[in-house]
């Protein structure tokens, strides 16, 4: 009996064994291309950061250099702080607004194809029409939200030059141009919950605020981790906006992340220590993903 079963996992090993190879040939063009078109700029990038490279000459080695510079350099630390800034304002309201209009877009409404249609629109339009249309909305003489404040006999507000509105100005076209996108993704989240859950709960006499809370919201946290993650990346990430709206001004105070990396790589030209930056940015942003999969992470007991 012993030696049929040592025979019998000998099999079994060799099967699989023999499955990995077979899935292994198929995926090795696949794998052939993500090493030639991004392993191999990866490398090369990682690489670069260890050099002080202007593009009009070799790169020089500089060990350390580009790494050590990070902690003396006050613009980057005002990057950082501003793009943390937008993520704390950009993360949470996305996800509200996305939750909650996925949650309005469930019910059974007459046109619901309609609102669908309209929370969707924006998320079509490219950022840069996006940033040219709400900078002339935001404009001090001529805009919209302006002339909306002296119908009502409010005072104007210069809405991209003053320090303290600039960047939550931004956040709001960024959560308009986004939470449509979001809300699809929570409304898929919605309809894979099983139907017969919110009948039970109905029967048990559970109001709609409960049901929400207790059935529906935990069923939804593998969707909430999904979307806060890909809001905190974006927010993270966000240059389009900066870069058609303010100029990372007034004064630095938009200079995002992103964008303070765009700067160093192309208007210094000083590759080494931008993409020094994007090493450092990749760092944080997967540190923020294992901290958001590990507090979202669905419960074992439900």
């Amino acid at each position: 009996m012993a030696v049929s079963g040592t025979r019998s996992r000998r099999r079994g090993l060799s099967q699989r064994r023999r499955l990995s190879l077979i899935g292994l040939t198929f995926a090795s063009p696949a794998l052939l291309l993500f090493v030639l078109f991004l392993g191999l700029q990866v490398a090369f990038a990682f690489y670069v950061t260890f050099n002080h490279w202007t593009t009009m000459r070799p790169p020089e080695w500089a060990g350390l250099a580009n790494y050590r510079r990070i902690f003396s350099d006050k613009l980057f630390w005002n990057a950082l702080r501003v793009t943390v800034f937008f993520s704390l304002m950009y993360v949470p309201s996305v996800v509200v607004a996305g939750l909650t209009s996925a949650v309005l877009l469930n019910r059974r409404i007459s046109g619901q194809f309609i609102f669908k249609a309209l929370a969707f629109i924006p998320v079509l339009s490219a950022w840069i029409i996006v940033g040219v249309v709400w900078f002339f909305i935001y404009h001090p003489d001529h805009g919209i939200v302006n002339a909306v404040l002296r119908m009502l006999g409010l005072p104007t507000v210069a809405w991209l030059g003053n320090r303290t509105t600039a960047l939550p100005a931004l956040a709001v076209v960024g959560l308009w141009k986004n939470f449509g996108w979001y809300a699809v993704l929570f409304l898929a989240g919605l309809q894979d919950i099983p139907v017969d859950l919110h009948e039970a709960a109905a029967i048990d006499g559970a109001s709609v605020w409960k049901t929400f809370s207790h059935v529906t919201l935990p069923l939804l946290r593998p969707t909430m981790a999904l979307v806060t993650i890909l809001a905190a990346i974006g927010a993270f990430q966000v240059f389009d906006l900066v870069f058609v709206m303010t100029d990372g001004g007034p004064v630095y105070a938009t200079q995002t992340f992103s964008y303070y990396i765009y700067l160093q790589a192309f208007k210094s030209f000083k590759m080494g220590y931008a993409a020094t930056m994007s090493f450092v940015l990749f760092a944080i942003i997967l540190v923020l993903t294992i901290i958001q999969l590990r507090i979202l992470r669905p419960s074992a007991e439900f």
